[in-house]
């Protein structure tokens, strides 16, 4: 073999893996070309060059590809908005083409057949690097060391290895104690394998290297100006202290940055590998995840809805291509360019906040935007007629209505033709059973398509207490096409129990519900036509339930989970034809006094939370994983009061409903209805929902803005309410959710007697009775020993726009925000 043909271009890192594999090449009797790709990792690449010739590299090259990764391969997937599996933006998928392309650039250019890389058999990479290989260099032999049986029966794991590496004095900049697999870009760092292979184990504080973590990132939003052309970003602007960066290395570069002082872009993710198995990775891409936020939004602004549509669809097939290796292929080829094409008129700018670990979106420009303010204005009617909609609503129920008149057709021809049958095969009963089952099936057909098209708009409340009016909104959507509005119907409104709702559902013929027995009043109403849109509505206004129906004796427990439903039911008359249809409401729950609220409201949770999409009517599981009825706690708090829980307030949910479980055993904690309000909580006289939603119903009635301006800690322990404010100045306090009062608001405060130390003490618990009586903040004004918000917010600042009858404070308030607005604008 000639000298040409045993030399290898080794895609060099300088880690653990690639450098065992040059010396093990170098064993094999290869000549090797060490070739290392800068696309914007941390390294010394000074010191990359000099490890690699003197572990015996023949030529080292070191290639600055950091401009061309970022115009080529980053903005590309910016302009895709790519995404793999919905939340990994693909830095290292990304990065592979660039650096296989400038491998395959050397090996043509030092005359070498073979190329080589640190790629395991059982990850992604090794197509990545391939398919590049093979694309661009079609005759190239490669040699994939971790896929040959010499290799790996000799390096059964990163300990063999180390081992080698000890032997042959490789230095190496990991040790066994921390033996995670790190791959880091300009776009994003990754980090896998050692104790992250179990998805159980929680990442270490130390491991993140782009990102701050956002608990302790600033407390003030950086803000950025991103302006973009043809989907490209071409400018960042700073509009806080002014910096501006308008070269594309550099404004990537900038977003980092930026990105990683406020946490933004990490993700712990499980994926699914092109090679056909499950993998855990954790990665940090912060510029990445700023750009993908902005040119979604500028994007939207911008693009016809249409073309949108279509180019979402190519994306995910970009997305597809890249992640499994496909960026030079014919297919690849194409979607790119199709996908550069849809950009044209992308342009604009987008102004966004950075803020623990989030960006938010706060206005977008463009002239080339295709929002009209006029058009859309409540304000205004310029340009636009706002009957036009009946034309786009009749449009779009044509095809419905089309279905509906075929169908109609469709019965009367097979009732014309039963006729017929009747007259040519009178005594031929097998002939004219056949011609009955088309005619019936025809009748089950226009049946089954007007019982579909009678929809409840406006559903009644959960929970229904009787003797408190409601109001229901029905509709057919049809009636107009088959003029079903010259015999208006009537819709009668019954309640039903679950049993009745289930055997209605499955078309159970012997589950007949009747209306005389029915508690509910004024419960019939006509439909009516209504011209505009051609559909027929009833509007029930006035509707109550006269009494409480129970299922299952009077027993305060069971009265509460048991559900029923409403049933509107009506005839329906085309010609001779009578058709008998209903439709059944969400599940409700009947209450008769005022404290049977809360556990109605459980039921009616567990019910919307829990139930699948396609279930048996009111079919629900008797448990569920913690953080899937954690995740429904955060969004029922979110409904009510407008902002979520913090995740440590979520955590301390969860010690509450599983005293003494370790947090990192929570993943497979199972919530039972027992835990969730049947059981007392540990020491308590109440059940965790009812502990919940007193803080919930407490916020939503009488502390919402202070809420939502973050003026409460939330759901944290007396312990830790304590430990925070120690050290505090005297003065200083905190609002917290009390644990030992249903719908309790506790303040926590540092305080000083006769000259001694400060100690933390607690006021007793205020409660919804309390707060009707004076409001929550100004009871805090008429504490004196109250001074300053935890941290560091003076009381009259954080509350004074919420006090009672003080009319100076709120614009002394409002002049402070002005002039800050001021301060910060430059003013």
């Amino acid at each position: 073999m000639s000298e040409d043909k045993k030399t290898v271009v080794l895609a060099y890192s300088g880690g653990l893996d690639t450098s065992c594999i040059l010396l093990w090449l170098k064993e094999q009797g290869y000549e090797v070309i060490a070739f290392m790709a800068d696309v914007g990792q941390d390294e010394d690449f000074k010191e990359a060059r000099e490890k690699a010739t003197k572990l015996g590299a023949k030529k080292v090259f070191i290639e600055d590809l950091r401009e061309e990764f970022v115009k080529e391969f980053i903005f590309p997937a910016v302009q895709a908005n790519a995404i793999y599996e919905d939340r990994y933006l693909m830095g290292t998928a990304v990065a592979r083409p660039c650096i296989a392309r400038r491998q395959i650039q050397i090996a043509l250019k030092e005359g070498a057949e073979y190329v080589s890389h640190g790629a395991t058999g059982k990850g992604n990479d090794q197509v990545r690097f391939e398919m590049t290989y093979y694309a661009l260099y079609p005759g190239v032999k490669v040699i994939t060391p971790w896929r040959l049986p010499e290799f790996y029966n000799r390096f059964k794991g990163r300990k063999d290895l180390f081992d080698y590496a000890e032997q042959k004095g490789i230095p190496l900049p990991v040790t066994p104690k921390k033996p995670w697999s790190i791959d880091a870009n300009l776009m994003h760092i990754s980090y896998e394998s050692g104790i992250l292979e179990n998805p159980k184990t929680m990442a270490p504080d130390d491991l993140y290297c782009f990102t701050a973590d956002p608990k302790s990132a600033p407390d003030e939003p950086e803000q950025l100006e991103l302006e973009f052309k043809k989907g490209v970003p071409v400018r960042v602007q700073n509009l806080k202290d002014g910096t501006v960066h308008d070269k594309p290395l550099d404004i990537y570069l900038y977003l980092n940055k930026m990105g990683g002082r406020h946490g933004v872009g990490r993700i712990d993710i499980v994926e699914n590998r092109f090679v056909g198995m499950k993998s855990r990775g954790i990665y940090e891409c912060p510029g990445g995840t700023i750009l993908r936020a902005a040119h979604l939004d500028i994007e939207t602004f911008t693009m016809d809805r249409e073309l949108r549509k279509i180019k979402q669809m190519m994306a995910g097939k970009f997305s597809e291509q890249v992640y499994y290796g496909y960026w030079y292929s014919p297919e690849g080829d194409y979607v790119r360019f199709c996908l550069d094409k849809s950009q044209d008129n992308v342009e604009g700018k987008v102004t966004l906040d950075l803020f623990k670990g989030n960006v938010y979106i706060r206005s977008r420009e463009s002239k080339a935007s295709l929002y009209n303010e006029e058009l859309v204005s409540m304000d205004t009617i310029t340009g636009y007629n706002p009957q036009d909609a009946a034309g786009f609503i009749r449009i779009n129920a044509l095809s419905c209505e089309t279905l509906a008149e075929l169908l109609w057709k469709l019965f009367q021809q097979a009732s014309q033709l039963d006729n017929l049958f009747h007259q040519a095969f009178q005594g031929n009963e097998l002939e004219l059973k056949r011609m009955d089952n088309v005619k019936t099936s025809a009748r089950n057909l226009m049946k089954l398509f007007l019982t579909k098209t009678f929809i409840i708009e406006k559903q009644p409340p959960q929970v229904l207490k009787i003797q408190t009016k409601f109001g229901v909104v029905v509709r057919h959507l049809l009636g107009g096409k088959l003029n079903i509005q010259t015999h208006p119907p009537e819709v009668t409104c019954t309640l039903i129990s679950e049993k009745q709702a289930q055997g209605l559902n499955v078309g159970n013929r012997k589950s007949s519900v009747s209306s005389n027995n029915s508690p509910v009043l004024n419960n019939k109403k006509t439909l009516e036509f209504n011209q505009v849109t051609g559909k027929l509505i009833g509007e029930f206004k006035n509707l109550s339930l006269a009494k409480a129906t129970r299922q299952g004796g009077k027993n305060k427990e069971v009265v509460t989970e048991e559900k029923s439903a409403l049933l509107f039911s009506t005839q329906i008359n085309l010609g001779k034809e009578i058709f008998n249809i209903s439709a059944i409401s969400v599940p409700v729950v009947v209450t008769v006094h005022g404290n049977q609220q809360c556990d109605a409201e459980a039921t009616v949770f567990w019910d919307n939370a829990f139930a699948d999409k396609e279930r048996k009517l009111f079919d629900v599981p008797d448990q569920v994983e913690w953080p899937r009825f954690a995740e429904a706690l955060n969004k029922r708090w979110a409904l009510n009061n407008q902002l979520p829980l913090s995740p440590d307030s979520i955590a301390f949910l969860g010690k509450k409903i599983f005293p003494g479980k370790m947090e990192g055993g929570m993943d497979n904690a199972m919530v039972t209805r027992q835990l969730f309000n049947r059981d007392h909580m540990n020491g308590r006289s109440f059940s965790f929902w009812k502990w919940f939603y007193g803080a919930l119903d407490v916020v939503s009635r009488r502390l919402l803005d202070e809420w939502r301006d973050e003026r409460v800690a939330g759901f944290i322990s007396k312990n830790i309410a304590h430990d925070m404010l120690r050290g505090c100045n005297s003065g200083t306090f905190l609002l917290r959710f009390s644990e030992t009062e249903i719908g309790g608001i506790s303040v926590a405060y540092v305080n000083t007697y006769d000259g001694g130390p400060c100690e933390v003490f607690d006021v007793a618990p205020w409660t919804n009775t309390h707060l009707q009586m004076r409001k929550f903040s100004d009871r805090l004004k008429d504490l004196g020993e109250l001074v300053q918000l935890f941290p560091n917010i003076a009381k009259d600042d954080a509350f004074g726009p919420y006090y009672t009858n003080d009319g100076k404070l709120r614009e002394h308030s409002r002049l402070r925000k002005a002039l800050n607005k001021g301060e910060e604008n430059g003013a």
